[in-house]
């Protein structure tokens, strides 16, 4: 008898535990396939629950890395222009005095996720201190970088918060597998005590290849 590998998806364990119960309840055992199937019924409900809270987390993510794009447009923008602004611009003052780190260390290329308010805060400090109140650059870089960040921020405690929603009910679900294979191998020993390994082995479904479909019918 061969246990769905570690790190196989619940249903996996589900359908084996469903071939399992078949097979318990036509041999007329009805205490080792109640056993059974409440185990397979508990993994499966849980996994199902770790699954409906995956998916707020990709949606928290995607949030979060859209606030991220916009703050880097903010600087991509924001240099682009002041580099604009005569052939030789990005050699002088204002832009050597702004982006003399050069421009990946705001955006995502190379900055962490975690200095985003650090680097995206020091930008808009260079801003106001090189560039007049009356320069449409610097207005933009504020809004955009004032508004970028609180937002980010939101989107980061949220992240956060789904997050470790989630990471309880993903320990519940590896609990329930856990008791599952336990269970498993405890009913193959019971089976194997009644029946002998030949039989035994018959009750659990065997490891099966998928059919590749050839070309043509």
């Amino acid at each position: 008898m061969q246990l769905p590998g570690e790190g196989s998806s619940y249903r996996r364990l589900v359908i084996f535990g469903l071939y399992l119960l078949k097979r318990l309840i036509r041999a007329k055992l009805p205490a080792m396939a109640d056993d059974v199937a409440k185990a397979t019924a508990h993994v499966k409900a849980t996994g199902r629950v770790v699954e409906d809270h995956e998916e707020p987390v990709q949606g928290a993510l995607a949030e979060r890395d859209s606030v991220d794009d916009g703050l880097d447009d903010t600087a991509q923008n924001a240099r682009s222009a002041l580099a604009g602004r005569s052939a030789d611009a990005n050699t002088k003052e204002p832009y050597t005095l702004i982006f003399g780190v050069g421009i990946l260390y705001y955006t995502a290329a190379a900055a962490p996720l975690d200095q985003e308010a650090k680097r995206y805060g020091e930008l808009e400090l260079l801003v106001e201190k090189h560039l007049p109140e009356t320069d449409e650059v610097r207005d933009k870089v504020v809004d955009g970088v004032t508004t970028g960040l609180k937002e980010f921020d939101d989107a980061m405690k949220d992240l956060a918060k789904v997050e470790g929603a989630l990471t309880g009910v993903d320990t519940d679900l590896t609990k329930a597998e856990e008791a599952w294979s336990r269970l498993a191998e405890k009913t193959y020993g019971e089976l194997v005590a009644l029946f002998g390994r030949a039989k035994a082995e018959r009750f659990f479904p065997k490891r099966r290849k998928r059919k590749r479909r050839g070309k043509g019918v």
